[in-house]
């Protein structure tokens, strides 16, 4: 009988048998042996036993059994799917959609907030998993097929972070997903836009066959989140309202609720501290 050998010393080397047994087999002077030669076992030769085992195999089977482990755990990390929100992204332009996106700033869920934005998310289709910026775009683009654009859209854009202590490192992709939303739509002769600061109103010059899209960006923690959600109002409008309380303004929540994000901008005047983030509500 033939078997491989897997291990050698001066005296004697372990082979693997085809029967799957481990023999010990002397080592002749005159016929050196290396480990992957194929050799004939004597018929005296003996099993390995484990109390006269010299070799290496016990550290083998555990460099081995680690590198399964290794290869198992990078391979979950790379197939297992991401299902964990790290941000809440809101879009309020009547309709009003909230998106959640994992920590590679792919969407995991899209829900409208108001009728209208239930009726929006049931005419978008295949966007589970895509990426935020590309999820924007196709949103927008189905907003004006459906008519939900005028010649002049403004649209909040409120962040909230599951963890507000995550913010340095996910708000700056939250924003790079915009900035390519941007771009992309600045490539459609159908959008103008203007980015996530507003522009005065004088500068907006009207662009035949186009829309005017105006970002405003603002952030909000999960408690003014949660009030927004028990009170059944869009995010971005809802931390408008609460800002003008603090700033002693009357504005009633119905005239928020009714006006655009521009109109509300300059019915409450100094609004940089909103672009400043976070706001503290």
């Amino acid at each position: 009988m033939k078997g491989i050998v897997l291990e050698v010393n001066e005296e004697e080397a372990i082979v693997l048998a085809k029967d799957g047994s481990f023999q010990v087999v002397p080592v002749k002077r005159d016929q050196p042996l290396a480990v992957g030669d194929e050799v004939e076992i004597p018929a005296v030769s003996s099993p390995v036993v484990k109390h006269k085992r010299r070799f290496r195999y016990p550290a083998l089977a555990l460099l081995v059994s680690s590198f399964i482990i290794i290869l198992a755990v990078v391979g979950a990390l790379v197939m297992w799917p991401d299902n964990t929100a790290v941000a809440y992204v809101q879009l309020d332009f009547n309709p009003s959609v909230e998106l959640s996106v994992n920590r590679s700033m792919e969407v995991l869920s899209l829900t409208g907030i108001n009728a209208e934005g239930k009726q929006l998310v049931q005419y978008m289709t295949d966007w589970s998993r895509h990426s935020l910026h590309n999820v924007l775009v196709n949103m927008l683009i189905t907003a004006q097929d459906h008519g939900y654009l005028g010649e002049i859209t403004s649209i909040l854009v409120t962040t909230t972070l599951t963890d507000d202590k995550s913010f340095d490192q996910y708000d700056p992709l939250i924003t790079e997903a915009l900035q390519k939303a941007e771009a992309k739509l600045r490539e459609s002769e159908a959008f103008y836009v203007y980015g996530q600061s507003a522009p005065k109103q004088a500068e907006l010059a009207p662009l035949s066959d186009s829309h005017q899209i105006i970002f405003y960006r603002l952030y909000a923690d999960q408690a003014l989140r949660e009030e927004a959600r028990k009170a059944g109002i869009p995010l971005g409008k809802y931390a408008l309202y609460r800002y003008a309380e603090q700033q002693g303004s009357s504005l009633p929540l119905e005239e928020v609720l009714n006006l655009s994000a521009t109109e509300l901008f300059s019915q409450l005047g100094d609004i940089e501290s909103l672009f400043s983030p976070p706001h503290p509500f």
